[in-house]
């Protein structure tokens, strides 16, 4: 993604998928290789498992934006 300005979000609510989250990353770098200017921000919404762990390992790695709603 280069610094331009963004065209276009994708916000993706999750909870408890740390089973399903870096194939989820997967398949949107997969989609988006050639789409510029666009925002992944993933919204953790209290997970109790490894999800938030997961998605903060491969946060560079996919340029992601993580908000995380803790309980």
């Amino acid at each position: 993604m280069n610094s331009n300005k963004i065209s276009f979000s994708i916000i993706i609510p999750v909870y408890n998928e740390s089973s399903n989250i870096e194939i989820l990353c997967n398949e949107l770098n997969s989609a988006l290789v050639d789409i510029n200017n666009y925002e992944i921000i993933f919204v953790n919404d209290g997970s109790v498992d490894k999800t938030l762990d997961i998605l903060n390992a491969n946060k560079n790695k996919y340029n992601l934006s993580i908000v995380n709603n803790s309980k």
